[in-house]
C-alpha cells in the first residue's frame, strides 16, 4: 500500500507540474503573441516611414535639379548683361574721347 501511496503522490505532483507548464507555456504563448503583433507594427511604422524618406528624396531630387536649372539661366543672363554693360561702357568711353 506504501508504495501505491507514494506512486499516487508522484502521480498527482508530475500531474501539478504538466499543470504549471501548461499555464507558463500558454502565458509564453500570449507574449509572444503580443511581442510578434508588436513587431510587425513596428515594421509597418518603419515602412512608412521609408515611404515618406524616399518621397521627400525624390521631391529633394527634383527640386534641386530645377534650382540648378534656375541657376544656370540666371548666370546665362548675367553674362549677358554684364557683356551689354561693357559693351555699353566702351561706347561710352568712345563718345567721351570723340567729343
Amino acid at each position: 500500500m506504501a508504495v501505491n501511496d507514494f506512486s499516487t503522490r508522484v502521480d498527482e505532483r508530475f500531474e501539478k507540474m504538466d499543470e504549471r507548464f501548461d499555464r507558463m507555456e500558454s502565458k509564453f504563448e500570449n507574449r509572444f503573441n503580443r511581442l510578434e503583433n508588436a513587431i510587425g507594427e513596428i515594421r509597418n511604422e518603419l515602412d512608412e516611414i521609408k515611404r515618406r524618406l524616399d518621397m521627400i528624396e525624390k521631391r529633394t531630387r527634383e527640386d534641386s535639379n530645377a534650382l540648378a536649372e534656375v541657376v544656370v539661366d540666371l548666370r546665362k543672363r548675367l553674362n549677358i548683361a554684364e557683356r551689354n554693360i561693357k559693351e555699353l561702357q566702351i561706347k561710352l568711353e568712345q563718345q567721351k574721347v570723340a567729343a
